[in-house]
């Protein structure tokens, strides 16, 4: 993190894209205390998560750090995931938004994979991210697999 606090510094001019954080290929993710490791530089937050993990369970095949997630969302582990929980998830301050500079923007992108969850589904989680956390500039759902495109962008 401090290298490239550095180099922003040292070359102003330059984008650098920094994977902060990873989900170990689980849909969604709740952080550990040390995560994500976020420079301090940094302008724009992009957080990641999967609107098919919706009406699966709260548990490891589909969220890492389950029981960091369970605690944050006040839930059983196992227990199926809503809208509603999703969009708390990637919300909440010691979740999706949890060591956001102060003053970078932060953006969800939220992913379907197929046509086998609706885009109504995702834009409802979307919705309710944006209703949760003022912090959240914009909701962008992506559709994944055979249709790769930006299939809708959720504004304040």
């Amino acid at each position: 993190v401090a290298q490239v606090d550095e180099l922003a510094h040292r070359h102003p001019g330059i984008l650098f894209v920094v994977e902060a954080d990873g989900a170990r290929h689980r849909l969604i993710k709740a952080p550990a205390d040390h995560e994500p490791q976020i420079p301090r530089r940094t302008g724009l937050v992009l957080i990641l998560t999967s609107a098919h993990a919706l009406g699966k369970g709260l548990d490891a095949p589909v969220v890492h750090r389950p029981e960091r997630a369970a605690t944050l969302l006040q839930a059983s582990q196992g227990a199926a995931l809503s809208t509603e929980s999703i969009a708390a998830l990637v919300s909440h301050p010691e979740g999706g938004l949890r060591g956001i500079p102060e003053g970078a923007r932060a953006l969800i992108v939220l992913t379907l994979w197929d046509e086998s969850t609706a885009l109504r589904d995702a834009k409802g989680i979307g919705r309710r991210a944006l209703e949760i956390a003022s912090r959240i500039e914009r909701v962008a759902v992506v559709q994944l697999g055979a249709r790769h495109r930006v299939a809708e962008v959720l504004r304040r």
